[in-house]
């Protein structure tokens, strides 16, 4: 794998916005595109790669057979996760095959943006320090909450069963080891004003490397 930054191929600022499951990077996102700076989800890199007819789609299939489709011909990504969580290599097996779709898929994406010239990309990545990207990037923001917020996320907006949202958690790097390693930190601990707050300041560190 090519590991020069992404920047040195395309003239654009590359940032990364991760954190665990469930901490509110999304959010934070989504904020920073109402402040007019661009931002994408490597999320729907790999949504868009398990749809059928996408290679992907046929080799995870053919690696874990029927018990992971649904009725209507699709991936049943619930069925999918549970299996993951609860087996250790079948989530080794699906990363191999899907994170080189989604890092392809990332490089095209930017490449896109950069010829629209935009200097400027603010990309999420989930598992950026999993998959060992971080390196690929020019600044890194992490965002953390606390866990019990975080469970309460995914329980309640994803419908995602307590002991099943747990082992999602357990299943992430601890995201203090993320937060020690990124370039900037948000902790998600309070109101929706003082995140705003937050990432207000954070622009300014953007817009610094927008300079």
């Amino acid at each position: 794998m090519n590991r020069r930054r992404l920047s040195s191929l395309y003239p654009a600022k590359i940032v990364a916005l991760t954190g665990g499951i469930g901490s509110g990077k999304t959010t934070v996102g989504r904020i920073l595109r109402e402040k007019g700076f661009i931002v994408r989800d490597t999320d729907e890199i790999a949504r868009q790669a398990l749809e059928p007819g996408e290679p992907a789609f046929e080799k995870v299939k053919a690696e874990f057979g029927p018990g992971i489709m649904g009725a209507n011909g699709r991936i049943d990504r619930r069925r999918l996760l549970k299996r993951i969580l609860s087996d250790a290599r079948a989530k080794k097996r699906l990363e191999e095959i899907i994170h080189p779709h989604v890092l392809r898929g990332l490089r095209h994406m930017i490449g896109r943006l950069a010829e629209r010239g935009h200097g400027l990309i603010v990309v999420e990545v989930p598992l950026l320090f999993e998959t060992g990207w971080q390196d690929l990037l020019d600044f890194v923001i992490c965002v953390t909450a606390p866990d019990e917020f975080r469970l309460k996320r995914l329980i309640d907006r994803r419908g995602i069963p307590r002991p099943l949202a747990k082992k999602w958690l357990a299943a992430q790097l601890p995201q203090e080891e993320k937060a020690k390693a990124a370039d900037y930190t948000i902790d998600n601990n309070g109101s929706m004003e003082e995140l705003r707050i937050k990432v207000n300041k954070l622009t300014e560190a953007l817009e610094g490397l927008r300079a």
